[in-house]
């Protein structure tokens, strides 16, 4: 889960008693930078949706942290339980890397939360040390994200060559190397101006650190493919639908994957294609 790119740097889950302190921190952390999920500021995105489902998965899968206000007020809220029980499913998954950031508004004790997980006393340190404890916690990793949301966005605009000097950025170079989201933006640059083998490079480092992931195989045969190695492509055409049996693309073109690489074998044939 770290090597993703988050659509938020931190959520905010909160009991509605508790608003006016779940605000002045949102609003704080925004104001130095960040991205926060604060219901108030989602309600276009809220708007026709199932709550359940939408919370749930902002609070599973897209924020790097998640702050969660501590009070009586939080463990009697059937919302907060259901955003509750989804952090703690992202930090079980997560075991290894700090996601949930406890702040505690009174002596509430919140069933699952570990007594040797780190806390901040809101009572006994105010709103101006929170946030400056919160910010300095985050600092390196939100700094990133930022970078790699706005690489994202100039890609969906189609600018592909400021994207790729954004990620080449040797200040960001070996950070950009530990996130495969990252490293598989580049490699589709790279495989849209047809340069194969560096496309190839990239993806490597990618499929390194995770080789259970679907674009990371599907890419990589692509490039495979497309440089007429067709038996080393039918391989990772086959990882990537075993991952996703039911990615259209993927299944059509291995398909063609395998009639060529068969057609390459034929050694008349093969000499012509090579």
């Amino acid at each position: 889960m770290t090597n993703t790119i988050w659509e938020f740097d931190i959520a905010i889950s909160f009991a509605g008693e508790d608003r006016k302190i779940a605000q002045a921190l949102a609003y704080g952390l925004k104001n130095q930078g960040l991205k926060v999920f604060y219901d108030d500021d989602e309600q276009a995105n809220l708007l026709g949706e199932c709550l359940t489902e939408y919370l749930v998965d902002i609070y599973k899968n897209k924020a790097q942290y998640c702050i969660i206000l501590i009070s009586s007020h939080y463990v009697e809220k059937r919302w907060t339980r259901h955003e509750w029980k989804a952090a703690q499913a992202r930090a079980f998954e997560q075991f290894d890397d700090a996601y949930i950031l406890p702040i505690r508004l009174d002596d509430t004790e919140l069933l699952g939360l570990l007594p040797t997980i780190g806390f901040l006393d809101f009572k006994s340190i105010g709103l101006n040390r929170t946030l400056t404890i919160l910010y300095d916690r985050m600092a390196k990793d939100i700094n990133l994200n930022t970078v790699f949301r706005k690489a994202y966005h100039l890609f969906s605009l189609q600018q592909f060559e400021e994207c790729e000097a954004l990620l080449s950025n040797p200040k960001y170079s070996s950070d950009i190397e530990q996130k495969p989201a990252a490293l598989r933006l580049l490699a589709d640059i790279h495989i849209r101006s047809n340069r194969y083998s560096d496309a190839l490079s990239v993806l490597n480092k990618a499929h390194k650190i995770n080789s259970e992931d679907f674009e990371t195989n599907f890419l990589m045969a692509i490039c495979l493919f497309r440089t007429r190695a067709f038996s080393k492509s039918v391989t990772y055409y086959e990882k990537a639908l075993k991952l996703s049996p039911e990615h259209i693309t993927a299944r059509n073109d291995l398909r063609a994957a395998r009639v060529w690489a068969t057609i390459q074998r034929i050694p008349l044939f093969g000499r012509l294609i090579c």
